[in-house]
Order: C-alpha cells, then structure tokens, then sequence
C-alpha cells in the first residue's frame, strides 16, 4: 500500500473519509471500498461525469523542468501498470459547447510556437501553499 501522506490524509478528512489501513499488496483488479473509490483522483474529478483528464501541451511544457519530469515519471508509471491504450493508438480531442463542435483556441494548439504573451496572461504565479 502506498504512504499515506500527510497530503493525502487531508483529502480524505475533506471527503469525511478515513485512509486505509491494510498492508495488502496493491491489486488493481480486486473490489474497491467505498472511500477507495473517493481516492485523491476522484475528488480533483469532483462531481463531473468525466471519464478523460485531458492536459495541454503547451501548458505543460511551461512548467519548471523538475515538475515535467515527475509528470513523465507518473504517466510512464501508470503505463506500466496498465495496457490501457487502444490498439490503434489514436485518440483525438473536440471541444464542444452547448453540444458542438468548437474549434480549440489556437493557443492551447501550437505548442510548436507558443504564444508567451498568451501564456503570460494566464499564469498565476508561484503555487500556492
């Protein structure tokens, strides 16, 4: 079972939720307990219907290079973890409002050229504590 961080401990006291306490090997395929299901991922989900977390590049390749590293060492862990990637391979983002299809902003696209006064606008400056 992984740490349970001091972090992790306050996601759950938020969720009114106790960490677990086995120290059972992780098994991705037994049953999930109710407050598994209300894990750290599910409540940055918060109350959507979303199946996908979908992240732009261009933000992404912004972010200090210690960040992007520990982001790769995630994605490459979860890869290992799980074969979860269609055959094919191709996976494809819309952005809808009001059910239709909308053009992406630019901005969010060309990661190639990224616009920095745009990237600029929307940063917010040091995490917050």
């Amino acid at each position: 079972m992984p740490k349970v961080t001091a972090t992790l401990k306050q996601d759950f006291a938020k969720a009114g939720l106790t960490p677990p306490k086995s120290k059972k090997p992780y098994d991705p395929m037994r049953p999930r307990e109710p407050y598994e299901l209300d894990g750290p991922i599910n409540l940055h989900f918060e109350l959507s219907y979303a199946s996908w977390l979908t992240l732009p590049r261009v933000v992404m390749e912004h972010m200090p290079h210690d960040w992007q590293r520990r982001m790769v060492d995630l994605l490459e862990e979860m890869n290992d973890r799980f074969d979860w990637m269609p055959e094919n391979r191709r996976l494809f983002v819309q952005a809808r409002m009001g059910g239709v299809i909308v053009k992406l902003p630019r901005e969010l696209c060309n990661y190639r050229h990224p616009d920095r006064s745009w990237l600029k606008s929307i940063f917010r400056g040091r995490r917050r504590s």
